[in-house]
């Protein structure tokens, strides 16, 4: 019996043994392992630390030519007065604006009466996306100041000239000139034809040199854009130097200033409100009567050949229509590209 028990403990000694012998032989591999997984991790939490945030998503970009290659240069919503600063197509736009003006006393003058803005323009690039030519006509329809029936006021027309240096970051500068032909003619002894291009002005008083009878005028201007991602700033500053030519009307210096902020909410439809003032500079007027301001929000969409948009118009402060504390405006507008 005691030879068996010795030779079944010695058996046992010798798995036991090999046991132990096969556990040390697996134990530097898994280590190794082991300690390769906590490096492959070490480095990915590095580089997820050294990863930089994504950027907002860029404008999207339009090719065009310049010189003898092809860059890309972003698109923006066309503001409902400024143009966009380096389009690539031809456009035309008629615009519709219908508001009225609310007086301080009803009995001296004819308050809530539909006064109507028609306004046609055109532009076309001459050279790439850098040099553009355009022009633009207003014609007037009311009778704010009668009883008669309404009736039709043409305005002048202006020819502008314009270049601009943009970029692929959608960063813009320009500069351009426009020139006002006298094509209004209408008595400037008639009450009737006064008061409506004053409330023509009230309701838009960036167009104060289309409704003047007889004027010639120069309109310099610079222009300023930049689009960070879905957001869109522009910016335009200009002097009008008027002067009459059928009488002896004399000489008017204005300032007039235009700032659209907008936001591209789709890629087809943009968010934007812009505000305008229009300051005389060289009157002989009390200082209350020197700037008129307005707002106008506004709904843009952006399709291939056809842009409608809607929005409202608001005088902030006096208008320019004397007599009169405020005036409202629907306006409406539909560019056309081709």
């Amino acid at each position: 019996m005691d030879s068996i028990y010795d030779a079944v403990r010695r058996r046992l000694g010798l798995l036991k043994g090999f046991m132990a012998l096969v556990t040390a032989l697996e134990a530097p591999p898994a280590r190794a392992q082991a300690a390769g997984a906590d490096t492959a991790a070490s480095a990915e939490a590095k580089q997820k630390a050294q990863t930089p945030p994504p950027a907002p998503l860029p404008p999207p970009l339009l090719d065009t030519k310049v010189g003898g290659g092809t860059t890309q240069l972003p698109t923006a919503p066309r503001a409902p007065t400024l143009p966009e600063l380096a389009h690539a197509e031809r456009e035309a736009t008629i615009e519709w604006t219908t508001g009225a003006y609310y007086p301080r006393d009803s009995s001296e003058l004819r308050g809530h009466v539909p006064v109507h803005i028609l306004r046609l323009s055109t532009e076309l690039p001459v050279h790439q996306r850098s040099f553009f030519v355009g022009g633009t006509y207003e014609a007037a329809l009311g009778s704010p100041a009668s009883t008669r029936a309404p009736f039709v006021l043409g305005g002048n027309v202006e020819l502008q000239g314009r270049g601009v240096w943009s970029t692929s970051t959608g960063l813009a500068f320009g500069a351009g000139l426009g020139i006002m032909f006298p094509t209004a003619s209408f008595d400037r002894e008639s009450r009737d034809a006064f008061s409506l291009a004053s409330a023509a002005i009230a309701l838009r008083p960036w167009d104060y040199s289309f409704f003047q009878n007889g004027t010639f005028a120069f309109r310099p201007f610079v222009d300023v854009h930049d689009t960070v991602g879905p957001f869109i700033i522009q910016f335009r500053e200009g002097l009008e130097w008027t002067f009459g030519v059928r009488d002896d009307t004399g000489q008017r210096v204005f300032s007039l200033a235009t700032l659209y902020v907008a936001v591209r909410l789709f890629d087809t439809v943009a968010l934007g409100m812009e505000a305008y003032q229009l300051y005389i500079i060289d009157a002989y007027v009390a200082d209350e009567r020197r700037a008129f301001y307005a707002i106008s929000p506004s709904v843009r969409m952006m399709l291939r050949h056809v842009q409608p948009s809607i929005g409202i118009l608001r005088s902030v402060g006096p208008p320019f229509y004397p007599a009169t504390d405020t005036t409202t405006a629907m306006r409406a507008g539909l560019t056309l590209l081709w």
